[in-house]
C-alpha cells in the first residue's frame, strides 16, 4: 500500500498533501473551485547571518561559579542568563514561500465549477508515495446538454459530465514544480491562478503573456516565478494573474530561487554590497531560464523522468507488515524524509521537513511536526543539531545526504570555534541547541540550561555515524577538526555545577567517537589527551575496552523493533526483534508487528540486511556487503532473546538462520 487517498479536500495544512525534491517543496490542499499550493525552498530564511556572541560572558564567568560553589544557585542562573543572553535572542528561521492559488472556472464569465452541490460526482485526491506526485481526479455535471440518451436519463445528471485531473509534483530531474490539469472534454478549461503573499516587501509583476512573478526583498532575497503553457485556448495575465480560458489542457511550471544560491552572498553571510533589488532580480534570471528549459520538454517527458527517479530511491527499501495501518504510518514518514533530501538540495533537511506553513513570516507562527500532527514552537523552523543526528538517513540508504550536512558544517565549524573563544575564552566549539542556514552557534532564548551547550557534540556525532555506515575515510579525515573541536572545549570548559548522569553520558560518547576516529586515521598518537580524559571520568575504565554500547537501547521505531544495530569496538551488533515502543517525526513508534518482511536496510560498517519473520519468529533473513564491496565490517554479534551469538561475514553474506541455533 503505496497509497494515500481522500474524498475531501484538505481542511488544514496536517492534512494536505506534502511534495518536495530536497530543495523545492509544496504542500497541495486540493479542491473543487480552487486549488491552494503552499510553497517552500530550502535556503529561504529570515534573515543574513548576525553574530549574536556575546562577548562579555567571559568576564561575568568565574563570579558565577563562585555564586554556584557558594549555593545561590538561583542567583548564579539569574546572572548566567544576563551575561550569555545573546542579541538578538534568536537566530534566523525558515520561511514560507507564500502559496500559488488557481480558482476554476466553468467558462469565460467566472462560473465556479461547480455551481450546486448536487453538480459533483466524484471527487478524489491522492498521494502516490512511490511516485512522489499529488493529483485530484473530479467529475463534474457538464453545462452542456447531451445528445447521448443514457446521459439524459442518468439520475445524478441532466446532461454530459466533464471528468477533470490535476497532477502535482517537485520535479527530481528538471527542478521545478509542475502542475499539470487536463479535462475530458475539450475547450473546458478555465481559471485564473497568481501568487499570495503576506510579505510586506515585494512586487509582483508580469514577463509576458504567460509568465508570472513575485519578488522578495526582505530576509533573503528571492523571486518565485510561474510560466503556463497550454494546449487550445487562450492565455493572458491581468492585474498579477494567469487568465486561462477555453483549453484543452495545462501546464504550469514553478520556480523558486534565492540570493543564497549566489557563491559570494553565501561565503559573505548574506552581508553584501549589493541592494536587494539586485539580488532578487538576478533570482528571477536564474528563475526564468530553468522554466524555459523545462517548458521546452513534453510535460509527459517530465512527468516520466521525475516518477522514475523518485521510485527508484523509494524502492531501495521495502517494508511490509501484518499492521497495515502501522505499514502506512511508517511509509508516509519515509516519503516526507526522501521529498526533504536529494542531489538538488544543498542543506540539511529540518525536523519538519521542506514544509512551513503558509504565513509562517513570524516566529509565533506555529508549525507542525509532520507524522502526529502537533503543533511546535519556533524552533522546530530552525536547525536542531539533536535532530540531525537522529534522523535515519544512513539506514534508509540515503547517506548522501550527509555531504549537505557536511557543506552545511563548514560555515558551523568556524562560527562554533570562534564562539567557544569570544564566549568563555575557551579552545576547540562550542555551539548550543538550535542553528539557523547560516551556522549560528550562540545560545538561542529557548535554550533551557546555557551550561549544557551540546550541539557541537551532536554534530560531531553525526558526522561520526555516517562514517560508521559508510567507512568513507576521505569523509572522515576532511571533517576530523569537527570531531576534536567540542573534546577541546569540555575539555578545558568547567561547568559551575555537575552535568546529569545523561549529559555525562553525551560526552562520553562524543570523546569515545573521536577517539575511534583517531584510530581509523591513525592519528591517535596526536590525540593522546582525549584517551586521557576519557579514563578520568568517574566510574569507567580502559576506554577501549569500556562503553556504553554493550546495553541494547530502547527501539525508537517500527525498524528498530525489528532490527537494531551499533559498532561497538570494531564489532557489529545487532538486535533481532527486540519490539518496543515510542519515537516522533521521521519516525512512527510502534510495537514490533507480529509478522513482516524488511528489504534493503543499511546497516553500520557498510552493510546491508533483509530479515523475514512470523508470529514473532524469524523465518529467513541475510545480512551483507554489496557486490564487488572489499571495505565493510566482517565480525558481527547477532542478538536475540537476551543472548548474543556471534559470527563473520568471511564471504560477504551470511544467512540470519544460520547464525542462530536450530532450536531457536
Amino acid at each position: 500500500m503505496d497509497t494515500i487517498s481522500y474524498k475531501e479536500a484538505a481542511a488544514d495544512f496536517d492534512s494536505a498533501f506534502p511534495i518536495g525534491n530536497g530543495r523545492l517543496g509544496a504542500t497541495v490542499f486540493g479542491g473543487v473551485n480552487s486549488q491552494i499550493i503552499a510553497l517552500n525552498e530550502e535556503s529561504l530564511w529570515s534573515a543574513p547571518f548576525i553574530n549574536r556572541v556575546n562577548k562579555n560572558c567571559w568576564k561575568d564567568y568565574k563570579k558565577i561559579q563562585e555564586l554556584y560553589a557558594g549555593g545561590a544557585e538561583s542567583e548564579a542562573r539569574e546572572r548566567m542568563q544576563e551575561s550569555v543572553a545573546s542579541v538578538p535572542g534568536n537566530p534566523a528561521f525558515y520561511k514560507s514561500a507564500g502559496t500559488f492559488r488557481i480558482d476554476f472556472f466553468s467558462s469565460a464569465e467566472r462560473t465556479p465549477l461547480a455551481g450546486k452541490e448536487s453538480s459533483i460526482l466524484v471527487y478524489e485526491r491522492r498521494l502516490d508515495m512511490e511516485t512522489g506526485i499529488a493529483s485530484e481526479t473530479i467529475s463534474i455535471e457538464s453545462p452542456r446538454e447531451s445528445t447521448a440518451i443514457f446521459s439524459q436519463n442518468a439520475p445524478l445528471s441532466s446532461g454530459s459530465s466533464i471528468s477533470c485531473s490535476r497532477d502535482v509534483f517537485a520535479s527530481a530531474c528538471d527542478d521545478v514544480i509542475a502542475i499539470h490539469i487536463g479535462a475530458s472534454l475539450p475547450r473546458n478549461i478555465f481559471l485564473r491562478a497568481g501568487f499570495e503573499s503576506d510579505e510586506e516587501t515585494q512586487t509582483v509583476f508580469a514577463l509576458d503573456d504567460d509568465t508570472i512573478a513575485l519578488e522578495r526583498m526582505n530576509g533573503i532575497p528571492m523571486c518565485a516565478m510561474a510560466m503556463a503553457s497550454t494546449a487550445g485556448g487562450s492565455c493572458c495575465v491581468k492585474g498579477g494573474s494567469l487568465i486561462i480560458e477555453g483549453a484543452d489542457d495545462v501546464t504550469i511550471y514553478i520556480d523558486i530561487e534565492t540570493a543564497y544560491r549566489s557563491n559570494h552572498y553565501r561565503r559573505r553571510g548574506g552581508n553584501v554590497s549589493r541592494s536587494a533589488k539586485s539580488l532578487a532580480t538576478s533570482c528571477a534570471d536564474k528563475a526564468l531560464k530553468k522554466l524555459c528549459f523545462a517548458q521546452t520538454k513534453p510535460y509527459q517527458s517530465v512527468r516520466d523522468d521525475h516518477a522514475s527517479r523518485f521510485s527508484r530511491r523509494y524502492r531501495r527499501l521495502s517494508l511490509q507488515l501484518s499492521d497495515t495501518a502501522q505499514e502506512l504510518a511508517w511509509k508516509y514518514s519515509r516519503y516526507r524524509l526522501l521529498s526533504s533530501f536529494s542531489d538538488l538540495g544543498s542543506l540539511p533537511s529540518l525536523q519538519t521537513g521542506l514544509w512551513s506553513r503558509p504565513g509562517s513570516g513570524t516566529e509565533q507562527k506555529a508549525c507542525t511536526d509532520g507524522a502526529a500532527g502537533t503543533e511546535g514552537t519556533a524552533d522546530c523552523l530552525r536547525y536542531r543539531f539533536q535532530d540531525l543526528y537522529g534522523l535515519p538517513y544512513c539506514a534508509y540508504g540515503m547517506e548522501k545526504a550527509y555531504a549537505a550536512l557536511g557543506r552545511f558544517i563548514r560555515a558551523f565549524r568556524k562560527r562554533s570555534f570562534r564562539c567557544a573563544k569570544e564566549m568563555f575564552q575557551c579552545d576547540g566549539s562550542l555551539a548550543y541547541g538550535t542553528s539557523d542556514l547560516w551556522g549560528d552557534s550562540a545560545p538561542s532564548c529557548t535554550d533551557a540550561d546555557l551550561f549544557a551547550p551540546f550541539g557541537a557534540v551532536y554534530a560531531a556525532l553525526a558526522l561520526k555515524k555516517y562514517y560508521d555506515y559508510t567507512l568513507d575515510r576521505k569523509f572522515l579525515r576532511k571533517h576530523f577538526k569537527l570531531l576534536t573541536g567540542p573534546c577541546e572545549f569540555f575539555a578545558a570548559f568547567k561547568a559551575p555545577e555537575a552535568y546529569s548522569e545523561s549529559e555525562r553520558a553525551l560526552i562520553r560518547q562524543l570523546f569515545e567517537a573521536a577517539w575511534d576516529a583517531a584510530g581509523a586515521l591513525d592519528q591517535r598518537s596526536k590525540y593522546t589527551e582525549i584517551n586521557s580524559y576519557l579514563a578520568g571520568l568517574p566510574g569507567k575504565g580502559d576506554t577501549a575496552a569500556d562503553t556504553d554500547a554493550d546495553q541494547p537501547a530502547a527501539a525508537e521505531s517500527v525498524i528498530d523493533a525489528i532490527i537494531r544495530a551499533r559498532m561497538n569496538r570494531g564489532k557489529l551488533e545487532i538486535d533481532l526483534l527486540n519490539g518496543s515502543s515510542g519515537g516522533q517525526f521521521p519516525l512512527t513508534g510502534g510495537n514490533c508487528p507480529i509478522s513482516g518482511e524488511l528489504k534493503g536496510l543499511h546497516l553500520p560498517g557498510n552493510l546491508r540486511a533483509e530479515v523475514v519473520w512470523e508470529n514473532g519468529s524469524p523465518k529467513g533473513g541475510r545480512i551483507y556487503a554489496k557486490p564487488n564491496c572489499i571495505d565493510y565490517t566482517k565480525a558481527i554479534v547477532l542478538n536475540y532473546k537476551g543472548k548474543a551469538y556471534p559470527s563473520s561475514l568471511q564471504t560477504g553474506s551470511i544467512d540470519i538462520l544460520n547464525i542462530l541455533p536450530s532450536t531457536v
